[in-house]
């Protein structure tokens, strides 16, 4: 299986940005950057879209890692490795029973449309937990669809060389592969249902107007991606709150201690952070602590 699979967990199909400002600003070029800032302390804020194209990549962005002096993203920075991918297909397969037990007549039925269309068998998702066949099917009609995954201009990839090259230190939400495929496993059974249903919405969409509005936030318009980030949270509260709720008012905690230790620190996560009502910036706002638009 292949490590752009692992990759894409941690990435929606949602784009960047809200802004958290009192003061908007017009569209830039590049794709929309934030910082929050106490005193000299300085914390930038990335939502990595725009990766298929080559605009996102703005001198604001290049100057606010030049005066980094730590890099965050979310995936951990290790190499997915054979024990990683081994450990996920394990996390992610049933004890007992079938995938189509736990579903309801309307989602079988939905899945085997699915996996009809991508050439899936049956057989091949009884097995899997339900979080694990939302999955497969995913990148299956990625696959179909060519639609590149981890491609070489993803914001998170170049940034992540760019400051390893400066030196920079790294760090990760999360801490390990193996710790990445738990989150998903920890799904409770609502939100599970939840993301099968999210992830068969984009199979029968084709996820071109997803791929559009990526773009266009890549070249510093976030207007139609934040849209769909709010009637995402509206259809499937209880996914949102587990992939994005939960985590980015973590993000806000962790954003205030790197703002009271000092320096100038550089966060580039999947662009469903940076968006919506439960967005970082607005997690930020909500504990005291002002972002704006670079």
């Amino acid at each position: 299986m292949p490590s752009q699979f692992y990759r894409a967990w941690g990435l929606a199909v949602l784009a960047c940005c809200s802004v958290a400002s009192a003061h908007p600003v017009p569209p830039q070029k590049g794709a929309p950057l934030y910082v929050a800032e106490r005193g000299a302390s300085k914390v930038y804020i990335l939502g990595g879209c725009g990766g298929e194209g080559h605009d996102w990549l703005s001198d604001d962005i290049r100057n606010a890692l030049g005066q980094s002096r730590e890099f965050w993203r979310e995936l951990p920075i290790a190499k997915i490795n054979r024990t990683s991918i081994a450990y996920s297909d394990k996390v992610g397969t049933l004890t007992r029973g079938t995938l189509f037990d736990l579903l309801d007549s309307a989602e079988r039925a939905r899945v085997l449309a699915a996996a009809q269309i991508l050439g899936m068998s049956r057989e091949k998702l009884a097995p899997m937990k339900i979080w694990y066949a939302a999955r497969i099917l995913t990148f299956a009609s990625y696959a179909k669809t060519q639609r590149p995954v981890g491609q070489a201009s993803d914001p998170e990839l170049v940034l992540s060389d760019m400051a390893a090259k400066r030196g920079i230190p790294m760090h990760a939400e999360s801490p390990s592969w193996r710790a990445f495929a738990d989150f998903f496993d920890r799904m409770p059974p609502t939100v599970q249902t939840q993301y099968l249903a999210y992830n068969l919405d984009e199979i029968e969409q084709g996820g071109a107007d997803a791929k559009a509005g990526d773009l266009a936030c890549g070249m510093g318009d976030p207007s139609d991606i934040d849209r769909a980030a709010t009637e995402f949270s509206r259809r499937y509260p209880a996914l949102y709150a587990y992939l994005n709720g939960g985590r980015d008012a973590e993000w806000a905690r962790k954003i205030d201690r790197f703002l009271r230790r000092g320096g100038v620190t550089f966060i580039v996560v999947g662009t469903n952070h940076t968006v919506g009502p439960r967005s970082i910036q607005r997690e930020l706002a909500r504990i005291g602590i002002e972002v704006h638009r670079v």
